[in-house]
């Protein structure tokens, strides 16, 4: 068969959005962050022990872990445990999201160049790069999976799409409970914007009602425990109200503008506009998805960065029927001869409103050296059983690289009193006090207090209060070696 010429661009366009991904990527000696660690240690675990973490003695002391569990098997399948392979994996799926951006724009405008220029846009969405460069995260299967789900669904009288969608069914879940996002979406759009037309026998025929349903159980039979101990409050993961409050924080137009990008949120939201009076199946269904996302996180009950993501690469979708229409138009009037205009804005306008940010923002974030010897030090001067306290931000690395019990870390399902610890951790580095330090440390069975860099910041402090004058402590560095 002769290969279409689009199918040369989008290969083009996959290639661009990796390499400048990997070029950022390979830039940064280390992970992007702790939950990069986390991720680690349970991969390498799979591979060294041959066995999934459920129940972790290092997190919090010891508690269960709730965690889907396939994310890690696949990336210790295709990895090895190799970091640099750790690396670039992640980038190579997130990749991948262009094409079926392509593919889903392309059924929403039914205009090949103007489903490319959407591919385009979706690379450089500000906080899709921000959130998943230099990272080992389960979005990088999972957000894929997602939008694969969305195209086949509307083509599952074709039989190679309804078995790559029954596939999706059982993995997605077992990557990652943003299944669940799937199962709103589907109520939407059969019962809201197909105005409560569809029947439970045609869903039932489909096999969209099956499907719905095993995504559900798969999710329970995965956090049972936790819905039997929080209910509906599973859904925040026991996370304190504090951090609660940051991360499920109420968007605002900024937000949207900055997180979401200029273009993709103009061009998209005409796009819906646009597209919701043409009454298409995958201008309805895809529309639906932004309105369960937009519905979520007025509710906060969809984290804002995460909501911002699906938002941004959503909207680069519909951004092709705006382009679309506006070619169109312009065909039938005296200025078709200028179209190429529009064609050389809209590269312009990409390149400086997506583009040339992304590179402007390519300093990213990485654990830093100096923190990764702190690591090595304490798993080789310290017994296997010694507990470490550090912030909030270091637990998974005090358990995934020094491989030593901790106080708290930032996976808070299931986890015992967090808000207690997290109360306890601010108060041992910030107290004046040598008794209540003391308490703290015996209540904790604490061996050494780690004050990094980081730490100093967030707490505004340059050393421990209350071992001025001591004889409890010794002092190493960054290290407090509790010895009473």
């Amino acid at each position: 068969m002769k290969i279409k010429t689009s199918s040369y661009v989008i290969f083009l366009i996959f290639a661009l959005t990796l390499a400048l991904r990997l070029y950022l990527v390979l830039s940064a000696p280390n992970l992007s962050d702790e939950n990069a660690y986390f991720h680690l240690r349970h991969i390498n675990n799979i591979i060294e022990d041959k066995k999934i973490i459920y129940y972790d003695f290092l997190s919090y002391g010891g508690r269960y872990v709730l965690q889907p569990p396939l994310f890690h098997i696949i990336m210790a399948l295709l990895s090895f445990g190799n970091i640099f392979l750790l690396k670039i994996l992640p980038e190579l799926f997130f990749s991948l999201l262009v094409v079926l951006v392509y593919l889903m724009a392309k059924d929403v405008s039914e205009d090949e160049n103007s489903a490319l220029f959407a591919a385009l846009l979706s690379g450089f969405v500000p906080i899709f790069l921000e959130k998943t460069l230099n990272v080992i995260s389960s979005y990088s299967l999972a957000l894929p999976l997602l939008f694969l789900m969305f195209y086949c669904l509307l083509k599952l009288d074709q039989i190679f799409y309804r078995n790559i969608f029954i596939v999706c069914v059982f993995l997605l879940p077992l990557i990652h409970p943003i299944a669940i996002l799937f199962i709103i979406s589907i109520i939407f759009y059969f019962l809201i914007l197909s105005g409560g037309a569809v029947t439970a026998t045609k869903l039932k025929k489909e096999g969209i009602l099956l499907a719905v349903l095993t995504i559900i159980l798969i999710e329970f039979i995965i956090y049972k425990k936790a819905f039997l101990s929080y209910g509906l409050n599973t859904i925040w993961q026991n996370i304190p109200v504090n951090i609660l409050e940051d991360a499920y924080k109420k968007f605002s137009v900024s937000d949207l503008l900055v997180g979401v990008g200029v273009l993709p949120l103009v061009l998209g939201s005409i796009g819906v506009y646009i597209g919701m009076g043409e009454k298409k199946k995958p201008v309805y269904l895809y529309s639906s998805f932004i309105l369960t996302v937009l519905i979520l996180l007025v509710l906060r009950l969809l984290s804002i960065s995460t909501g911002l993501m699906i938002l941004g690469i959503s909207l680069c979708i519909f951004s092709a029927l705006t382009i679309a229409k506006a070619t169109n138009y312009i065909k039938k009037t005296r200025f078709y001869r200028f179209n190429y205009i529009i064609v050389i804005g809209l590269i312009a306008a990409f390149i400086i409103f997506s583009l040339v940010p992304s590179f402007g923002n390519g300093k990213i974030s990485f654990v830093s050296n100096d923190k990764l010897n702190d690591m090595r030090w304490i798993l080789e001067n310290t017994n296997e059983n010694d507990v470490i306290v550090g912030n909030l931000l270091e637990g998974h690395l005090i358990t995934g690289l020094a491989n030593r019990k901790n106080i708290v870390d930032a996976n808070f399902l299931l986890s015992p009193n967090p808000i207690k610890r997290l109360k306890d951790v601010d108060l041992l580095y910030t107290t004046f006090t040598e008794a209540k330090a003391l308490e703290i440390i015996r209540r904790y069975n604490i061996k050494i207090i780690y004050l990094s860099e980081d730490t100093e910041k967030i707490y505004e402090i340059k050393d421990l209060n209350f071992v001025k004058g001591s004889k409890c402590f010794d002092w190493r560095e960054n290290f407090y070696v509790f010895k009473c």
